[in-house]
């Protein structure tokens, strides 16, 4: 763990503050094609990639891919709940993995790093959501020309699964 990583989560911090930081951190390693997380299993931790590359899948349907310096699982790091999506390594992948006790941790014995990295967290989670509505905005754009060509009848069972509130 004696290297610097470039990650958005690392935001502002020294490499004091980093090396504090990776201490709370467990390394981990994944042959490729291993599952590293799965939807709607519950989970308790988030990864940082250190090296390689990961697939993203939600109801078995690629995403997006992505490698080092990426963090993922941030969203059961902090309510333990269900995974929202499948992560699955493209090659060998190296993570750090940081627990919800080992940040709860954090928080108590580094309060000022801690403030700043849960800043950085909640930029990362806001323009993953970003992401998100983007792509519901383009599938909606596609659908409404789907509809043009082919008649509303035909997409009023989609359409009103696609307009139903998202929370």
């Amino acid at each position: 763990m004696g290297q610097t990583f470039k990650s958005d989560f690392f935001h502002g911090l020294s490499e004091a503050d980093i090396a504090t930081v990776l201490m709370y951190f467990e390394e981990a390693e994944f042959l490729k094609d291993t599952m590293l997380m799965t939807e709607g299993v519950a989970g308790d931790e988030m990864m940082l990639i250190m090296t390689g590359r990961v697939s993203v899948k939600v109801q078995g349907y690629y995403v997006k891919s992505f490698g080092a310096g990426t963090i993922m699982g941030e969203i059961s790091l902090i309510d333990n709940g269900a995974r929202t999506a499948s992560i699955f390594a493209l090659t060998d992948v190296a993570v750090l993995k940081l627990t919800t006790t080992s940040w709860l941790r954090l928080q108590n014995e580094q309060p000022k790093i801690f403030a700043k990295l849960n800043f950085n967290l909640n930029c990362i989670m806001a323009q993953k959501f970003r992401s998100t509505v983007q792509m519901i905005h383009q599938l909606h754009a596609e659908v409404h020309k789907l509809e043009a060509k082919l008649g509303d009848v035909s997409f009023k069972k989609f359409k009103q699964i696609l307009t139903k509130p998202l929370f």
